[in-house]
């Protein structure tokens, strides 16, 4: 961390690419990461390029998760069985079929 914040504002800082900075945020997620490869990157990575990705990477990683999680539950819906049961059972308690539409 400190490393990080000395390299603040050095040359030859944000010159990293789009996969550079990607690899370097999708290793920090899981949090394992070699020592030179995180030297490396603070030298490359700029603070913004970081911010940027970290945010990117966690939408991504949150719709994932949230879409695998609706598609692993599937679609809900009622059968007939179960509304016209809820059905009957307002009409039961409304005193008759006449207040329920």
């Amino acid at each position: 961390m400190f490393k990080l914040a000395k390299t603040l504002n050095q040359p030859g800082q944000g010159e990293a690419s789009i996969g550079q900075v990607a690899r370097a945020i999708s290793w920090s997620f899981f949090g394992v990461r070699k020592g030179e490869d995180l030297e490396r990157d603070a030298a490359k990575i700029s603070p913004m390029q970081i911010i940027a990705a970290g945010l990117v990477g966690t939408a991504i990683l949150h719709g994932a998760i949230f879409g695998a999680a609706r598609y692993i539950s599937g679609p809900q819906q009622y059968d007939t069985y179960e509304v016209n049961e809820v059905q009957e059972l307002a009409q039961q308690q409304a005193g008759g079929p006449h207040l329920v539409q």
